[in-house]
């Protein structure tokens, strides 16, 4: 049985990005876990996907004192 995630929070989650990575080592980037997930679901009917990476999403320096 795979296991899946489900969300702790309703509120938009922005934080993150995600790459769905292939078995031959090649990914996809997804902004949103929605994105990410719904792709897995549609393409890895083949078994070719790995797993997916969460990746923090840094944000733009705004500056002294902001």
């Amino acid at each position: 049985m795979m296991e899946t995630f489900t969300a702790t929070c309703t509120k938009d989650y922005d934080r993150h990005h995600y790459s769905v990575v292939n078995k031959d080592g090649t990914n996809k980037m997804f902004s949103s876990w929605e994105l990410a997930q719904n792709y897995w679901w549609h393409t890895n009917r083949l078994g070719t996907l790995s797993h997916i990476d969460v990746i923090d999403h840094k944000t733009q320096s705004k500056g002294f004192g902001v």
